[in-house]
């Protein structure tokens, strides 16, 4: 019998037998630096290998978690069961405001994938003469991160600068919501595959 094997299985296959790690203690990933082991730990450096391996996980029936920049997490010494996936997708591009457009409505854009550093496209952002992201310079956490949470500081907070966000649910990208649309169009535990479960020793 012939077994259709998607290309997306196939990538999450060979990041798995390259780069999967067991035992892996989280505390190396937290700012904390606290966390015992994860059973499973693997890195997505892109949103493709991360699409990948959340779609695998879910095939499988295996509990996941996403973490990014380990900022704002605390870790139990029992560690994580199942599979940690470090989201490095970093992928970000400024695109200037378009000429056209009448002067009052000229601004840029910003497209950055979930695992980029937010305190690091804030400096990028001034270096451009952007503006909205400043107070997001000493924030340590990750676009996706900072959008789930609704990052904030100094008066501001990420709803006040985010036009759309894109969204990953049961192996698809699924639909680009306004944060103002998020607590009706979004449940919690589409991110990062729930609460993470701690082992029992």
């Amino acid at each position: 019998m012939a077994v259709m094997v998607s290309q997306r299985e196939v990538l999450a296959q060979d990041m798995l037998q390259a780069w999967l790690r067991y035992d892996e203690l989280l505390a190396r990933h937290t700012t904390f630096r606290i966390g015992g082991p994860a059973d499973l730990f693997v890195t997505a450096e892109s949103e493709e290998e991360l699409l990948a391996l959340v779609t695998w996980a879910r095939e499988q029936g295996m509990d996941f978690l996403l973490l990014g920049a380990g900022s704002n997490i605390l870790v139990s010494d029992r560690g994580v069961r199942g599979l940690v996936i470090l989201n490095r997708a970093s992928e970000a591009h400024f695109i200037p405001y378009e000429e056209t457009v009448p002067w009052t409505d000229r601004q840029g854009r910003l497209h950055a994938a979930s695992g980029a550093s937010l305190s690091r496209l804030a400096r990028q952002a001034v270096q451009r003469g952007l503006g909205g992201l400043e107070w997001a310079v000493g924030i340590p956490g990750t676009v996706g991160g900072a959008i789930v949470q609704n990052a904030g500081a100094h008066g501001s907070c990420i709803a006040d600068v985010v036009l759309q966000a894109r969204v990953m649910d049961e192996g698809a990208w699924f639909g680009r919501y306004a944060l103002r649309n998020w607590p009706s169009a979004i449940a919690p535990a589409t991110f990062g595959g729930g609460e993470p479960k701690t082992r029992r020793r």
